[in-house]
């Protein structure tokens, strides 16, 4: 039986010289392969497009937020205050803490939020103060 010459392994400069000049070696259209890094970078299933579309950033940022109210508050709620603040035995430092938290005038939720301090938690909804706290 006679061998055939297609079973030698090539040595590694044939390798080399088939690896680096694969283009004019092929036996195929060289049009299937991309001629550049970038083209095969491109995804062939085009991306989701998220919810947010064209919205501007302004939609997301807290523009409309209130600020707390600290005049013309409802007397009931005044007066639940008050009790609160009796019944819990909230210091006047404590106080003091939420006095100069609402000088800076802080924006809170629409919806119900809180505010931690030392001693005490701050419990409200929209512009209103709700409720004194202790932990």
């Amino acid at each position: 039986m006679k061998k055939s010459n297609n079973c030698r392994v090539p040595s590694n400069r044939a390798c080399s010289d088939l690896l680096l000049n694969w283009h004019a070696n092929a036996s195929y259209p060289a049009k299937h392969w991309p001629n550049s890094r970038k083209e095969w970078l491109i995804p062939t299933i085009p991306p989701k497009r998220n919810d947010c579309g064209n919205k501007s950033i302004a939609n997301f940022t807290a523009n409309n937020m209130p600020w707390i109210r600290r005049q013309n508050l409802p007397p009931r709620l005044l007066d639940h205050l008050l009790d609160r603040v009796d019944d819990r035995n909230i210091s006047a430092a404590q106080l003091g803490l939420l006095s100069n938290w609402l000088r800076t005038g802080p924006e809170v939720p629409e919806g119900k939020w809180f505010k931690k301090f030392a001693g005490m938690t701050v419990c409200g909804e929209g512009e209103l103060i709700k409720a004194f706290l202790q932990p």
